[in-house]
């Protein structure tokens, strides 16, 4: 259980980064880790203009690079979201105990969340198949300066106190307000604070049949009889990597830092 939270501050002064990085060094323990780059590019489907083809609404497809790896969001309205479907299916079993039927799932969900490596992979993918995706516009930034070019900047600060929080207590609020904290004090200041809850990010991590069907294997092994009442080293619930280190968690910063700027329109 976990939340990841991002605070855009939209009148920032040309000092803001270095405010900010003082704030949290003075006042939240925090330590400096180095620089960080970042590159974003938002892309929109062409298949409207394919003559006889129809397009309900448009799919879109927003990229953010970080050191060697490309996160990618594509968006397709017309597809259901992964937690409705499956309610549906949880449905339809309910009306075939039997089962008898199956609900068929669909093509591919409503928000499809790869990586790609190395940079330049997807443009490069994109032209092998001359795929029909046209470029918005893109945008750079990063921890410590800013990129070259014409297009739109913003810099950006992470800070990760915790690798765990509790589930006990309502921890949106408190990250709101920590984040709202890490800004100085300054007078008259907009700002913008999101958080990215837990069933946000299921909506967009699901398992593979690889691994459903290894769990399923390790669930066969560790099956003891319901009437054994000792502890066996297995009956333990089996350890999941978390969010929170290495690629994983840019992974996640970078699902938040995609979606928070796509709602406000910046991307």
């Amino acid at each position: 259980m976990g939340f990841s939270g991002l605070v855009r501050w939209t009148n920032a002064p040309t000092t803001g980064l270095e405010l900010i990085a003082q704030n949290i060094t003075k006042n939240h323990q925090g330590l400096y880790r180095g620089k960080w780059q970042l590159h974003m590019k938002s892309f929109r489907s062409t298949l409207g203009s394919v003559p006889g083809f129809q397009v309900p609404v448009e799919r879109s497809m927003c990229t953010l690079t970080m050191d060697d790896n490309v996160f990618c969001v594509l968006e397709d309205p017309a597809a259901p979201m992964r937690a409705d479907y499956l309610a549906q299916a949880a449905e339809f079993a309910r009306a075939h105990p039997d089962g008898s039927a199956s609900f068929p799932p669909p093509t591919h969900f409503r928000h499809t969340f790869p990586t790609l490596v190395p940079p330049m992979a997807l443009e490069q993918l994109l032209t092998q198949l001359r795929a029909r995706w046209a470029p918005v516009r893109s945008s750079g930034g990063g921890g410590g300066g800013s990129s070259q070019g014409s297009s739109s900047q913003s810099s950006i600060v992470e800070y990760v106190p915790l690798p765990v929080m509790e589930e006990a207590f309502d921890m949106q609020p408190v990250l709101t307000n920590l984040l709202l904290s890490i800004l100085p004090n300054v007078p008259d200041p907009r700002i913008v604070a999101m958080t990215l809850g837990e069933w946000q990010w299921a909506e967009v991590q699901w398992d593979t049949e690889e691994d459903l069907e290894k769990e399923a294997e390790e669930k066969k092994a560790r099956r003891v009889d319901e009437d054994d009442i000792y502890v066996a080293d297995g009956d333990h619930p089996p350890f999941k990597k978390g969010d929170w280190i290495g690629m994983d968690r840019d992974r996640r910063s970078a699902y938040l830092i995609i979606n928070v700027l796509k709602q406000e329109g910046l991307l």
